[in-house]
């Protein structure tokens, strides 16, 4: 990983991956190769637009970025991220997100690659539980092992990026230029968001709890794809939310049941016979109220709102409406003298529609 410690300069060119370990070399700002003018934090701003936790409506990213860059020629058996591995892309008080270590840049026509992932994760006890990076040392492309929190409050909007070309295929040909220039990374969100409302038919009373039984949770994801690798359909889980929602019988269709911080993050999947919504109401007593969940479909990118209908206490029914997550966004980084490093990532549009079958 090339960064400034100190009053050393790193060099890139010195840098060695063996069994796992990282020896460097030092050296001076004028050694061949190098940037004469030093190495520099990226800086990033990000635009004032529709960005979210995925709870999807807030305007500010919450957590840092994480970030890996491969350099020279890439081949899937051996490369390793060399220039720098789970690089923490932080928003301090000067209001410019921006690297958190210095970086020179490599020679002209040095090919590169940026793999980039939010929340970004630490390795130490304040990082995420619920996924982790592979290590520096795998070869190839890198991978995440990523669990859905259990607690809807712990669930995070994931998010992947990556370089690409105007046809949106990965852009694998791209090299530093004689000054540093333009990069420009695409995030892509990688969970589906369930949010729920009133339907057409409700009691009046308070909802008390609702609950996702029975779906899967656990997943792979393999850079530079855009869909998950893997997902685990031997393992499933409960996700329930506990709420203090009063509703009316005449409510009008459409009333959030959930607020935006109470949505539902999960794995995309078809959710087969296992899966089932249950509602806890109460109207002096406590009625709970199930319906299948069988057949419905999860699909990445996308907010799937069910409408929720109770008809004298005995019935439950839904529908739902799929929804453009609509956010964008982006990203653009500069290095702090004259010449620029820009990454610049926007976020995927969520394709609007409705489907009765999710």
């Amino acid at each position: 990983m090339m960064r400034l410690h100190d009053t050393n300069y790193l060099s890139f060119l010195s840098a060695i991956l063996l069994t796992g370990s990282m020896i460097l070399s030092s050296c001076n700002n004028d050694e061949g190769g190098m940037d004469s003018r030093g190495a520099h934090k990226l800086q990033f701003s990000v635009s004032d637009e529709d960005v979210s936790r995925a709870k999807a409506e807030s305007s500010n990213l919450t957590y840092s970025i994480g970030m890996s860059c491969f350099t020279g020629e890439w081949d899937e058996a051996t490369s390793v991220p060399n220039f720098f591995y789970n690089e923490e892309i932080i928003n301090p008080s000067t209001g410019h997100w921006e690297t958190s270590g210095a970086y020179f840049k490599p020679p002209k026509d040095t090919k590169r690659r940026f793999y980039a992932y939010y929340p970004y994760n630490s390795s130490d006890e304040m990082g995420f539980s619920n996924f982790e990076i592979s290590p520096v040392d795998q070869e190839g492309y890198p991978e995440i092992n990523y669990n859905v929190p259990f607690n809807v409050d712990d669930q995070q909007d994931f998010m992947v990026g990556r370089m690409e070309n105007t046809d949106g295929s990965e852009k694998t040909d791209d090299v530093f230029g004689e000054t540093l220039d333009i990069v420009k990374l695409k995030m892509y969100h990688m969970l589906t968001a369930i949010r729920f409302e009133t339907g057409s038919v409700m009691q009046t009373g308070t909802i008390t709890k609702i609950a996702i039984k029975g779906v899967n949770y656990k997943g792979r994801y393999t850079y530079p794809n855009i869909s998950w690798a893997y997902v685990d359909q031997q393992t499933i889980g409960d996700f329930t939310l506990d709420l203090n929602k009063s509703v009316n019988k005449n409510d009008a269709a459409g009333t959030a049941i959930t607020s935006d911080e109470q949505t539902f993050l999960m794995m995309p999947q078809t959710l087969n016979t296992n899966a089932y919504l249950e509602v806890t109401f109460n109207d002096g007593q406590d009625h709970v109220l199930k319906a299948s969940l069988n057949g419905k479909i999860w699909e990445r990118a996308k907010i799937v709102t069910y409408r929720i209908s109770m008809s004298a206490l005995m019935r439950l029914t839904i529908t739902s409406n799929i929804t453009p997550w609509d956010s964008s966004e982006s990203l653009t980084g500069e290095v702090s003298d004259a010449a620029n490093l820009r990454n610049q990532a926007d976020i995927e549009p969520w394709t609007p529609g409705v489907d009765e079958a999710n």
